[in-house]
């Protein structure tokens, strides 16, 4: 059964990374779909109400970034979709979720200023990068490491 749940987490995960890629836009359906998949996966491993909680963290941060991508822009440079999609990642890993988060975004932001050499700050400042296939491609990475956790991988490397 938990294989069936995992098989169709990542389908919806794929649709929703490509649809934003593609379009731009994450619908709604998609999200409440796989957040229904999500917390009955939760529920059959007895971790519902851990990750209700960090679904609303990541809830507040998506919306926080939403805000002050909103200021710092002038326009909506940042969707619901993606801050509901954050509520679902935090629902998804639960006590995990500031690890996920943390990793994926400063290893993506790694990268993005290692292609500024090569590409040029201009080109590179000009890019539209949609989040979400940003924050999906690092889920079954994240999971198949074995969720580490950030201050551990900071020790190891101090």
């Amino acid at each position: 059964m938990e294989y069936i749940i995992y098989f169709l987490i990542a389908c919806i995960f794929l649709k929703i990374a490509y649809t934003d890629y593609k379009e731009h836009a994450i619908y709604d359906r998609d999200i409440w779909i796989s957040a229904l998949l999500i917390g009955i996966y939760q529920y059959l491993c007895f971790n519902l109400w851990d990750s209700i909680l960090f679904a609303v963290i990541g809830l507040l941060i998506g919306f926080a970034i939403f805000l002050t991508a909103y200021y710092f822009y002038g326009f909506e440079a940042f969707g619901l979709g993606d801050v509901l999609l954050f509520g679902v990642l935090g629902l998804l890993f639960s006590s995990h979720f500031l690890n996920y988060l943390g990793l994926t975004l400063m290893i993506s932001g790694f990268i993005i200023m290692f292609l500024i050499p090569f590409m040029g700050y201009e080109k590179v400042s000009k890019l539209e990068i949609p989040l979400a296939p940003l924050l999906l491609v690092w889920v079954p990475i994240y999971i198949l490491a074995g969720r580490p956790s950030i201050i551990l991988l900071f020790q190891s490397f101090l």
